[in-house]
């Protein structure tokens, strides 16, 4: 489970949401989003990476 730079070899993802309607998303790799709807109708947000590079590297 484990890539050549001895990091996990997948991705995994984390949303949170608290009451008063604030929100996160923290992804294990980049180029990770997650799906909100706001005030401002529907967007995607990027998630922020733990590590850099892609799992298989």
């Amino acid at each position: 489970l484990l890539n050549g730079r001895g990091e996990p070899n997948f991705n995994i993802n984390f949303y949170m949401l608290n009451a008063k309607g604030e929100y996160a998303g923290v992804a294990m790799y980049p180029n990770s989003s997650f799906a909100v709807c706001t005030e401002n109708g529907p967007q995607t947000v990027p998630s922020e990476p733990l590590l850099q590079g892609k799992p298989e590297d």
